[in-house]
């Protein structure tokens, strides 16, 4: 009977055991899953757009006023610390204002995403803010727009410094392979949005992929 009782005591910890292993497993794998997932879908807050609603000029053309604000930039050992900031404690950087024609927007520029393996490590996406612009709809109307119309506009210099990187990566020099240790791919991003009859706020950001832009 004693024997009977002490191999029950037995299987009862190795049941245990096995149940504790399980569960320590489980855990570690649903923490990897979750750091992946936040790694991989994390946004960081980089501007805010104003849009008035659509205005029509004295020759009937369709346009709207927007003004874009530029947060300013998080040095690494803040966004180590402090993570990604809220909208309410960005401060202005940059603002500007523009009479645009059409009835849509963009903002955009260029990007550099990293391999998966570095993201995994929190290298996040590169990125300049490098146009801003709009444009009709309708093919026809954004054909006849005369050149004082031409809704496109540089900011931070546009693209002019990233000329040299994209020169580097396309060449067959040391530092291009260097490069391409480190970079998965650089290309030009933009995201938009339609332009209705009330105005309309939305806050900017940069996540792995490119620009998103959501409401305010």
């Amino acid at each position: 009977m004693k024997g009977l009782i002490k191999l029950l005591f037995q299987v009862l910890l190795l049941v245990l055991l096995l149940l504790s292993c399980f569960i320590v497993v489980s855990i570690g794998l649903f923490s990897a899953w979750l750091y992946t997932y936040r790694v991989f879908t994390q946004r960081t807050l980089i501007g805010e757009i104003e849009v008035s609603e659509i205005k029509i000029d004295e020759n009937y053309n369709q346009y709207f006023e927007l003004t874009y604000k530029q947060y300013k930039k998080q040095n690494a050992l803040e966004t180590w610390i402090l993570g990604n900031r809220n909208e309410e404690s960005n401060q202005i950087e940059y603002e500007k204002s523009f009479k645009i024609y059409g009835d849509q927007f963009w903002i955009g520029g260029p990007i550099i995403k990293f391999h998966d393996g570095l993201i995994l490590l929190n290298f996040q996406t590169i990125y300049k803010i490098g146009e801003i612009g709009g444009k009709y709809t309708d093919l026809e109307k954004e054909k006849q727009k005369t050149i004082d119309k031409f809704s496109v506009f540089a900011l931070n210099n546009g693209y002019e410094d990233w000329k040299e990187i994209q020169n580097d990566l396309q060449s067959e020099n040391f530092k291009s392979k260097i490069y391409n240790l480190l970079i998965d791919s650089m290309q030009l991003t933009s995201a938009g949005k339609f332009v209705n009859n009330m105005p309309q706020k939305y806050i900017l950001y940069i996540t792995n992929t490119g620009f998103f832009l959501d409401e305010k």
